[in-house]
């Protein structure tokens, strides 16, 4: 069965690492991991990259993100989700005065995440200690908020949220941020990612669709294909001799040449793959020589 990567829609209720249980049935045998978590009450694009595919994880880390939230004005919950508590409660602001505070929040803020958040303190995850009765001291960031536009909801408690921001923003957060700056509270009762780099949640597939395929693999995007829409690095063909050369994991210096390059590339880092589009290689420049990033088995993208 072939690697590749998986646009997967994921429900409302369940972990991201729950969600992959099913799918490592799916893809028996093979490595499975998600490039950046969603809440469980979240729902929308989890890229998940599956076999080889994971060797890519460290392109997809960083990439930025698009998000629509609802935000429930006039109290806050501790988990600024609705699995929380309500901890404060604040006069509704009107809608003006929310959209007003929202154009504080564009280009590089400082944010504090929330305390009930996977990130870790002290050696442990936040939101472990948070439900140990622990006050958890999480020091602001900066983040990126790239553009954002809100819109009023269903009543005059609710406001919708888009948003473009970096990766590590936390939306909860911004909408807790939101809230406060309009003299309110609020929290969000809904939460979709619908962009995630240049992918999109339009192309994702559930995970009943994905269980349920009779060809499953088919759903994978390849890891040509993913490196063509990141543009991260630039792709080479190789020929057949330079390909079993390289799986081989022989020096690579003296058949640049075949690649039409030459150590004096401005590229740092290319992927490499034969006639057939399959991925073969990723190889690095630096220090005047080239190296290998790692080797894709024959077949296997």
């Amino acid at each position: 069965m072939k690697s590749g990567i998986l646009l997967l829609n994921k429900p409302t209720g369940i972990s991201s690492s729950r969600v992959l249980t099913p799918l490592k049935r799916t893809f028996p045998g093979m490595r499975i991991g998600h490039t950046g978590t969603l809440d469980p009450f979240a729902q929308g694009l989890l890229v998940v990259l599956v076999g080889t595919a994971t060797k890519l994880s460290h392109w997809f880390l960083k990439l930025e993100k698009r998000y629509i939230a609802e935000i429930a004005l006039g109290a806050e919950t501790d988990t600024l989700d609705t699995e929380g508590t309500v901890v404060a409660e604040a006069p509704v602001p009107t809608f003006d005065a929310i959209r007003t505070a929202a154009q504080q929040y564009r280009g590089t803020i400082m944010q504090t995440p929330p305390m009930y958040s996977a990130l870790k303190i002290d050696g442990q995850r936040a939101y472990r200690r948070a439900r140990r009765g622990e006050m958890v001291e999480i020091p602001p960031r900066p983040v990126e908020i790239f553009d954002l536009s809100i819109e009023p909801g269903n009543g005059n408690d609710r406001a919708v949220l888009s948003t473009h921001c970096s990766s590590g923003t936390y939306i909860r957060a911004l909408a807790r941020d939101i809230a406060t700056s309009a003299g309110s509270r609020g929290y969000c009762v809904a939460l979709r990612r619908t962009w995630v780099g240049p992918f999109s949640l339009e192309h994702a597939v559930t995970p009943e669709q994905i269980t349920e395929a009779v060809a499953p693999e088919r759903n994978l995007l390849s890891i040509r294909e993913a490196v063509e829409r990141l543009r991260v690095m630039p792709i080479v063909t190789a020929d057949s001799d330079t390909v079993r050369h390289l799986r081989n994991g022989k020096a690579i210096e003296h058949r640049m040449a075949e690649l039409s390059l030459s150590p004096e590339s401005p590229e740092e880092t290319l992927v490499v793959d034969d006639t057939s589009d399959d991925a073969v290689a990723i190889i690095a420049h630096s220090e005047d020589a080239w190296s290998y990033r790692t080797v894709f088995p024959e077949g296997a993208s």
